[in-house]
């Protein structure tokens, strides 16, 4: 199977400051790419990171998929110090594979809901936001 992209996928999120860009599906893996910012106006530095047992679920089924790298953030307790509330992190998050399909997933930081996690629900797998790449 070639990778499956899809861009801008519709989600929930508490965050107003995490941008999902995009979900790419491959046998191998599910690579999940965000932006982040800080708020402009922040009386402290902000700090970011994932913790390791940040999962994927399809929604209404009950298997993890474990996340297992990361690529440009710290997984806890290690973290990343912005210097301003100006700069952008990107980054990427690998999971175990999910089965190719069109669906929807939820990406679960922790399952007690606060604004700082990630925490994604009903990420949307839409054909429609489908690229398909050989």
């Amino acid at each position: 199977m070639n990778k499956l992209l899809f861009i801008e996928p519709n989600y929930f999120t508490y965050s107003t400051n995490l941008k999902l860009l995009r979900v790419e599906l491959t046998t191998t893996y599910t690579k999940i790419d965000f932006g982040y910012q800080p708020f402009d106006g922040q009386k402290e530095v902000k700090k970011i990171k994932i913790r390791k047992e940040a999962y994927l679920s399809l929604l209404d089924e009950k298997k993890k998929f474990k996340l297992v790298r990361t690529s440009n953030m710290p997984i806890a307790p290690k973290q990343h110090i912005f210097k301003t509330a100006m700069d952008w992190l990107f980054f990427s998050l690998y999971f175990e594979p999910v089965p190719v399909k069109y669906c929807d997933l939820n990406l679960i930081e922790n399952e007690v809901i606060a604004e700082s996690d990630f925490n994604f629900i009903s990420i949307e797998l839409n054909k429609k936001k489908q690229l398909e790449i050989k």
